[in-house]
């Protein structure tokens, strides 16, 4: 499927897709190296990586958001190998956006989560 969004953590370049896959290419080798499929029940339409708070490290969380009205939180265990199991971890999954109304846009900063739907509506997400 098309890509719609890319993010680049620690070395891997993260796409989001129409398709609702999330895949992960290595930026040296230009490998895709894992695919997370199903990682949302529609279009991805936006990516972002974590901007670090607090005790979390740059590049530990992932933040998608989705045609299914849904922004999700992930956890990215970037040590793991790849072909054992999946190295992302949903941690949350956030609802706000009136249902059936697409979420366009995420970004974060160090204590807030940003999004943007097609309801017209901005939300602020505490961290």
């Amino acid at each position: 499927g098309s890509v719609c969004s890319c993010e680049l953590m620690a070395g891997m370049l993260m796409s989001a897709g129409e398709d609702g896959t999330i895949k992960w290419w290595d930026v040296i080798s230009q490998n895709l190296v894992w695919t997370e499929l199903q990682a949302h029940r529609g279009p991805i339409w936006d990516v972002k990586a974590d901007v670090g708070a607090g005790s979390h490290r740059k590049g530990e969380h992932l933040f998608t958001v989705s045609s299914d009205s849904t922004i999700k939180v992930w956890d990215c265990c970037r040590n793991q190998r790849f072909e054992e199991a999946s190295p992302m971890k949903c941690l949350q999954v956030l609802r706000g956006h009136r249902p059936g109304s697409e979420v366009w846009c995420v970004d974060v900063d160090a204590s807030n989560i940003f999004s943007g739907g097609r309801d017209g509506l901005v939300k602020v997400w505490d961290r």
